[in-house]
């Protein structure tokens, strides 16, 4: 099947449906902890990053805002494979 055949089959449309909603999701969270890791940076600059309030709360948010952006990346690399390629992930059926 063609990749253009392939993108009218009712399974691709409720794949991509499914997928667009990860990936929405998943830029959500990524935008929501983008936000949350500034604002703390600032928060844990003026306190002095030699304090254990200050320096905890930046590690938080960093690692926050690394795992959003992994889930992000990966949602994205998804779509795309679909998307451009017409290729189903194994997880992706709905």
């Amino acid at each position: 099947m063609s990749r253009e055949e392939c993108r009218f089959t009712a399974e691709f449309v409720a794949v991509e449906r499914k997928l667009r909603r990860e990936l929405d999701s998943a830029r959500a969270k990524y935008e929501q902890a983008n936000t949350q890791y500034h604002r703390l940076t600032q928060v844990a600059n003026s306190l002095g990053l030699n304090t254990s309030d200050g320096s905890f709360a930046l590690r938080k948010a960093n690692r926050h805002y690394d795992e959003s952006l992994r889930e992000y990346r990966k949602c994205l690399r998804r779509f795309c494979e679909l998307i451009l390629h017409g290729k189903i992930p194994p997880s992706a059926h709905p």
